[in-house]
């Protein structure tokens, strides 16, 4: 059975991680052909074990990938200008780190953070998270 985490999952990670390396090991042990084994043994089990625990890492990071924004998420944000009052205050976009200027598009978010439209689209490409909060769109 094949569990699915979101990407905040960690501790269910490594907890899968680790069992899967331990039924592995195990696994390897079982299959030694003695304690000691032979040289050709340890070679070949070593690759086994290491392409299992390569399998099992893609696996993981396949289903605990981050999630792009929905095209309906993106629609339900607010595009906007920004005012000479914003302007003045002199902040920047933690993104591409330039201040806004006046007449600026920008995004805002629920959390009412404010991003540049195209430094913010690109972000939600990969993400479906405010990057400075980490709240969900």
């Amino acid at each position: 059975m094949r569990a699915t985490y979101s990407a905040g999952d960690r501790e269910a990670i490594v907890s899968e991680v680790a069992d899967r390396t331990a039924s592995l090991i195990r696994s390897l042990e079982a299959n030694a052909g003695g304690p000691e084994g032979t040289i050709g043994d340890h070679v070949v089990h070593q690759a086994a074990f290491m392409a299992a625990l390569q399998q099992s890492f893609d696996a993981l990071q396949t289903r605990c990938a981050p999630k792009g924004a929905t095209s309906e998420q993106l629609e339900k944000l607010v595009r906007r200008t920004v005012s000479r009052e914003e302007a003045d205050k002199g902040e920047k976009c933690c993104i591409c780190l330039m201040e806004y200027m006046v007449d600026n598009v920008v995004l805002e978010l629920v959390c009412k953070h404010i991003y540049h439209d195209e430094c913010i689209l690109y972000w939600f490409g990969l993400s479906d998270m405010c990057p400075l909060c980490q709240k969900s769109i």
